[in-house]
């Protein structure tokens, strides 16, 4: 069940207090209220200050995207936040990003990875998931599942980026 805090952020609905924190691979509880980075392509600065009172606010779960065109400010915004005396340790932090339809070519996804991972300023991300679930061309047109459809997944199972 929810706890007193999650309760009071996700309402008194009956629906909410059957929801659980999960464990993801037996460590870490995903969040089951996250802080959402989409939609400040015109107000750059915006999203570094609302990412970091998210965080002061006890947000744990900021969720990004490359997409989005601002990891690099959200990835600044946590490292401030990090440094800030009696802020949450980073393990304590659910930070998650997304690979996008174009990126999903096997030989794409560690690349993708890894440029979310410098724009953002970490080490590791806690979820790395597709964005959506279809794989596109630079130019935006679907690939045909009979032409794709492979995903690397070494990034989940062994966590070595190299």
């Amino acid at each position: 069940a929810a706890t007193s805090e999650e309760s009071s952020l996700l309402g008194s609905s009956p629906l909410w207090q059957t929801f659980t924190p999960k464990k993801v691979q037996d460590r870490k509880v995903l969040p089951l209220v996250g802080f959402g980075t989409f939609n400040s392509f015109e107000n750059p600065g915006l999203v570094a200050d609302a990412v970091r009172a998210a965080l002061v606010g006890d947000y744990n779960l900021i969720d990004c995207a490359h997409l989005y065109g601002n990891e690099p400010e959200v990835g600044k915004a946590i490292e401030d936040y990090l440094q800030v005396p009696g802020a949450k340790a980073r393990s304590e932090l659910f930070v998650m990003s997304k690979l996008w339809c174009w990126d999903m070519a096997p030989e794409d996804v560690l690349p993708a990875c890894q440029r979310s991972l410098r724009d953002l300023r970490q080490g590791y991300l806690d979820c790395y998931m597709m964005h959506w679930p279809v794989q596109m061309t630079r130019d935006s047109h679907l690939v045909s599942t009979e032409h794709g459809g492979q995903f690397d997944v070494r990034l989940v199972h062994s966590g070595d980026m190299d």
